[in-house]
Formats: C-alpha cells, sequence, structure tokens
C-alpha cells in the first residue's frame, strides 16, 4: 500500500513536472515570437496582415538587398589559401622573393615585395599570370630600393 502511494506521488510529480516544463517553453516561445513580430512590426511599418513574420522578414529583406542602390557585384568567390597555395606554387624556388605585403579584396590581389632584380619581377609577373583565376597581372611599380641591391615591387592582380 506504501509502495503504491509513493509510486503514485512520483508519478504525479512527474506529470506536474512534465506539465510545467511544457507550460515554461511555450511562454518562452510566445515571447520570442512577439518580439519578431515587434521587429518586423518595426522594419516594415507599413505591413498590416502578418503571417509568418520571420520567412516574410527573410523575403523583404532578399528583395531589398537585390534592390539595393549599394548592391556591388563581387568577383568570383576564391579563398585566400587557394591564392596563397597557387602563389607559392608558381613563384620558382631560383627566385629570392621577400613578400611583405599581401592584399586579397573581393576583385583584386596586391602583391608587394623585394627581389633580386627587374628580371625576376617580370618573371613573378608570367608565372602568376599562368594561375586560372587572374584575369590580369600588372606590375604597379618596381623600383630599386636605396641599398641598391634589391627591387622593391607592387604587382595588381585581377580576379
Amino acid at each position: 500500500m506504501k509502495t503504491g502511494i509513493l509510486a503514485a506521488a512520483v508519478l504525479l510529480l512527474f506529470l506536474i513536472n512534465v506539465v510545467v516544463d511544457s507550460f515554461t517553453v511555450q511562454r518562452k516561445l510566445n515571447h520570442l515570437d512577439d518580439q519578431i513580430t515587434a521587429i518586423y512590426k518595426s522594419t516594415f511599418p507599413g505591413v498590416q496582415k502578418i503571417m509568418d513574420p520571420y520567412q516574410e522578414m527573410k523575403a523583404k529583406l532578399r528583395v531589398a538587398k537585390k534592390n539595393s542602390v549599394f548592391h556591388q557585384e563581387t568577383g568570383p568567390h576564391v579563398r585566400s589559401i587557394d591564392i596563397l597555395n597557387n602563389i607559392s606554387k608558381r613563384i620558382p624556388k631560383e627566385i629570392t622573393v621577400d613578400i611583405t605585403r599581401l592584399v586579397i579584396g573581393p576583385q583584386t590581389v596586391l602583391i608587394s615585395g623585394n627581389t633580386a632584380g627587374f628580371d625576376s619581377v617580370d618573371n613573378i609577373k608570367g608565372r602568376l599570370e599562368q594561375i586560372d583565376f587572374f584575369k590580369k597581372v600588372t606590375i604597379s611599380s618596381a623600383n630599386m630600393d636605396r641599398s641598391g641591391k634589391e627591387v622593391r615591387f607592387m604587382l595588381k592582380a585581377e580576379l
């Protein structure tokens, strides 16, 4: 008899815990839904009837991005590590080159560095032109440094 009462009490406490947990979770969900609806209404005040604010907001933001004045076409999506890998593979080991700066942008790659001579700069440029995702490689500058032993160069590669 005592075991039955104890089992019934444990079962009753378990059911109460499940009901309280589901009630708490439902309150949190309702609160989050209210927040999403408030954000949607503040972002798009002209909308009167709201069915699914999250999906509607995603759709309107997608359209806004598409029609944006500041929409900018970016170049091909090439990972930086792939650019570095191709550059290091194309520059021959015989050429001593010290890359001092590498800037990878959405449409261009700027490479600055030092090397032994002007012929090395031309050789590096020619090798980089063989990389598939570089449309055009130009030598922006190539000047002897003050010591007269090295050439400082800057290359610009368009993606």
